[in-house]
C-alpha cells in the first residue's frame, strides 16, 4: 500500500491538472465531437469515425476512438447529432457518450453561423492493480478498482462561409468531479480558408487551438491540404514546438472520405515513442448544404 501511495502522489496531478481533450491532426473529420455548433452544418448526414495510435513507451498505450452522426433539420434550421469517444491511457479508461444540438442562422449569400450545446454523460475508470512502474507496483490481490461517473457540457459557434469556416467551443464546461479525477474547462478554435487553384486544385491551410484555459496549458497546430478534383489530397501538420505530420486521403464522390496521418515527436523532452498514427472515415449521405 505504500508503493500505491507513491504512486497516486506522482500521478494524480498530472490527471488532475493536464490539458485532458485528446488531440487529432483529423480534427476536420469529427467537428462536431468537440463542438456541438457543427452538427449538421456541413451535411444532411454526416456519419464520422477517427482513431489514434500512440505508444508512450515503458507502462503505457494510448487508444484513442470517436465515432458519431450528425444529421441536418432543415425546415428547423437545427442540426442535431450523437457522438461516442473512447480514450485509453495505461490502466486508465475514459468513455463518454453525448448529445448535440446546433441553431443554425442563414446569413447572406452562402453563409451561416451556428450556435450549439452538447450534454454529456461520462465514465472513468482506473485498474491501479494494473500499473507498473519498473519495480514500483500495487498488489493486484489489493482489488484498487475505481470507478466513477460525472454529467458535463461543451458549449460552441461555429461559421461557414463559401471559402472560410471556423469555430469556437468550451468543453468541459461544467469541470464535473469524479471520485479522483476532475475535468478541466478547454478553449478549442479553428480557422480554415479554401483557395480554388483553376478548376482541378484546392489548397486549405487551418490553424488550430486546444487549450486548458486555467492552467493555460496549450498547443498550436497549422495544418495545410492540398486537393486534387475535390477527391485526392496530401497534407502536413505542424504542431509548435512538440511535432510534424504527414497526412493523405481520398474522398470518392463526395459520399465517402477515408484518411490517414502519421506524426513524429521532435521535442527532445519528451519520453516514450516519438511515432503516432491515426485513421479517419467518414460517410456523407447527402450533398453539403448550400
Amino acid at each position: 500500500m505504500n508503493r500505491l501511495a507513491i504512486l497516486l502522489c506522482f500521478c494524480l496531478p498530472g490527471m488532475v491538472w493536464a490539458q485532458q481533450e485528446p488531440l487529432y491532426n483529423l480534427f476536420w473529420n469529427n467537428y462536431s465531437v468537440y463542438n456541438p455548433a457543427a452538427s449538421g452544418l456541413f451535411h444532411k448526414h454526416h456519419v464520422h469515425l477517427n482513431g489514434r495510435l500512440t505508444d508512450w513507451g515503458r507502462y503505457r498505450e494510448q487508444k484513442l476512438v470517436n465515432a458519431g452522426y450528425d444529421y441536418r433539420i432543415d425546415g428547423l434550421n437545427s442540426g442535431i447529432g450523437i457522438n461516442y469517444s473512447f480514450n485509453e491511457v495505461g490502466f486508465a479508461q475514459t468513455q463518454k457518450l453525448g448529445i448535440n444540438y446546433a441553431y443554425q442562422v442563414k446569413l447572406k449569400g452562402d453563409r451561416i453561423i451556428s450556435a450549439g450545446v452538447a450534454g454529456f454523460y461520462q465514465v472513468r475508470v482506473a485498474d491501479w492493480s494494473a500499473a507498473t512502474f519498473g519495480d514500483l507496483y500495487a498488489d493486484p490481490a489489493a482489488g484498487l478498482d475505481m470507478a466513477s461517473n460525472a454529467f458535463d457540457m461543451n458549449l460552441g459557434v461555429f461559421y461557414k462561409g463559401k471559402h472560410l469556416w471556423g469555430g469556437v467551443s468550451v468543453t468541459q464546461l461544467l469541470e464535473s468531479e469524479l471520485s479522483y479525477y476532475q475535468n478541466r474547462r478547454h478553449l478549442i478554435a479553428n480557422l480554415t480558408y479554401d483557395f480554388k487553384l483553376g478548376a482541378n486544385w484546392q489548397i486549405q491551410p487551418t490553424a488550430y487551438l486546444i487549450t486548458t484555459i486555467d492552467p493555460w496549458l496549450h498547443d498550436y497546430h497549422f495544418n495545410v491540404r492540398t486537393i486534387f478534383r475535390k477527391t485526392y489530397w496530401i497534407g502536413a501538420t505542424y504542431r509548435y514546438d512538440t511535432a510534424v505530420a504527414g497526412m493523405a486521403g481520398i474522398e470518392i464522390k463526395q459520399k465517402f472520405r477515408l484518411n490517414y496521418a502519421i506524426d513524429y515527436v521532435y521535442n527532445k523532452d519528451h519520453h516514450g515513442s516519438r511515432v503516432s498514427q491515426e485513421i479517419g472515415l467518414a460517410l456523407m449521405l447527402k450533398k453539403k448544404s448550400s
